[in-house]
């Protein structure tokens, strides 16, 4: 390979769209890059992505094949919805108690992922989750101890892996304690050392040797390198991931195009920094121009000496030894339906076993009583998640177990006319279910849930996603979650209010 073929195989690039336009094609052949992400813009049906993952191999030619990458968490992140077993996502493993569940549940999507061609998931999140104002981590986090997390992340780690798809941790070193996120701006930590090795590196420390990956963070770590965060840091990647911990896989980064190094360092000049620094495959997500000015950068600074040749080729070793564990890129035979249909028993086994009580009380609807449930509607967190279903499905699965129910759907933030407009719409007679989003973030759906208590006190709590809830509205004294709005979690939810299940969960945060 010549300097620009070497360098491509140092980048993995996002596309734009279902099928390879003749513009991505000529990226690809003109960059050589060695890489592909999936984004829910590219996922149509699951043959979709299974052709789509052919034709990218295709155009690749033979000999090496493509990484072909995804973030499919789980839970709130998971850029394939329809058509693949959907799994919980991480919190909501670890409210389980039982890190097995993280390994069965990995070889569960692993397996699927596989069959759609896809040889990399971005997962699972090594971040311990000690901050409940977290906008970017929360419930992707397995808890807030350090041991617990780390007994998960390696089982998880296992299950990816035994089913062919290589697993990453990330976000290295640790993710869990920011009150910014990284989309949209550079956070800053400035815990000490021996916080750092007791909390944020403990789960990287225990699941390092196994791990094909490692993901890098957008963040500053004050007590690591004073200069810049750890996807540009040399002490942090080279000498603490390598040195230190023993990593010998592929170091990756986060999204370059994120506003913490966009606007920061520029993303084409950040990523000639982050493989000097020791990562070995920069991530440019979303704009052509951008992909093709960090190729071009990067083969500059080898052209001109600022990036050593020895440098990309010590990348390039780990990056082939990596794809050398997928083959030749062929396609997989596997028939996705089958898998999902083997599958579906299994998840929805373990789902019921996610569903976790937030407050001491737990008692269900009586059957005959009367409900009204509010409905505060999800929306997305942050860029890392995805748009999930904004419908009433409480209300839906409540009425299909044949309790008579009423209900009003408002934004989570709502305005003081549709809290005016909720309060007129309730029976007197009724209890209310309130299904709550995210409250802390949203005054107004705090002053709904404090105006319903005046006049409904035995209110009934359902979290649609942050075990904190249950803090912001502590007049409700019956509280259950299942840390996500998926279809499923809000039918294992109902199963509980109904009565048909127990909250068997435990919250696997300190509240």
């Amino acid at each position: 390979m010549n300097i620009e073929e070497k360098v491509g195989r140092l980048m993995m690039i996002g596309i734009p769209g279902t099928t390879v336009d003749k513009e991505t094609e000529q990226l690809i052949r003109d960059c050589h890059v060695g890489g592909v992400i999936y984004f829910q813009r590219n996922v149509d049906t699951p043959d979709q992505v299974n052709e789509l993952s052919a034709r990218l191999q295709q155009i690749n030619g033979g000999g090496s094949p493509l990484l072909i990458a995804i973030d499919q968490e789980g839970g709130m992140v998971a850029r394939i919805r329809d058509g693949v077993t959907q799994i919980p996502g991480q919190m909501a493993i670890g409210a389980t108690g039982d890190p097995s569940v993280a390994r069965t549940l990995a070889q569960i999507s692993g397996k699927e992922l596989a069959a759609l061609g896809i040889n990399v998931n971005f997962a699972p999140c090594a971040d311990v989750n000690s901050n409940p104002a977290n906008p970017v981590i929360g419930v992707r986090s397995f808890g807030s101890d350090p041991s617990t997390v780390a007994s998960f992340v390696r089982e998880a780690v296992a299950g990816f892996q035994e089913s062919g798809v290589s697993a990453t941790i990330k976000h290295f070193p640790g993710h869990g304690d920011t009150s910014v996120d990284s989309h949209l701006a550079l956070p800053k930590l400035d815990h000490d050392l021996d916080r750092l090795k007791e909390v944020e590196l403990a789960p990287f420390r225990a699941a390092a040797s196994e791990a094909d990956l490692v993901m890098s963070a957008h963040i500053k770590f004050n007590a690591l390198d004073p200069d810049y965060p750890a996807t540009l840091s040399k002490p942090i990647i080279s000498r603490l991931l390598r040195d230190e911990i023993g990593f010998e896989g592929v170091a990756i980064t986060d999204c370059m195009e994120m506003d913490a190094i966009s606007r920061t360092y520029g993303t084409a000049d950040a990523a000639v920094k982050a493989i000097q620094a020791g990562i070995d495959i920069v991530l440019v997500s979303h704009t052509t121009s951008l992909q093709r000015e960090t190729h071009q950068k990067l083969v500059a600074a080898v052209k001109n000496g600022h990036l050593s040749l020895a440098r990309v080729e010590e990348a390039l070793g780990r990056i082939e030894r990596l794809k050398a564990k997928h083959g030749t890129g062929k396609r997989n035979e596997n028939r996705i339906e089958i898998l999902v249909e083997k599958h579906r028993e299994t998840v929805d086994g373990i789902r019921k076993r996610t569903i976790s009580s937030l407050t001491d009380k737990w008692t269900p609807l009586s059957a005959d009583e009367k409900v009204h449930v509010v409905f505060c509607r999800p929306h997305r967190q942050s860029y890392a998640d995805e748009q999930t279903d904004e419908s009433n499905l409480i209300a839906e699965q409540l009425r299909a177990r044949g309790f008579d129910v009423s209900s009003t759907s408002v934004e989570s933030n709502p305005s003081k006319e549709e809290v005016v407009h909720v309060l007129s719409q309730i029976d007197g007679g009724s209890t209310v279910v309130f299904c709550s989003y995210l409250p802390g973030n949203n005054e107004n759906q705090r002053l709904l849930a404090k105006e319903l208590s005046k006049h409904y006190s035995d209110m009934v709590g359902v979290s649609l996603r942050s075990p904190y809830d249950a803090e912001e509205l502590p007049f409700i004294r019956r509280y259950i979650t299942g840390f996500e709005s998926t279809k499923g979690a809000m039918t294992a939810l109902s199963e509980v209010l109904s009565g048909k299940e127990e909250p068997t969960g435990r919250v696997p945060i300190t509240q």
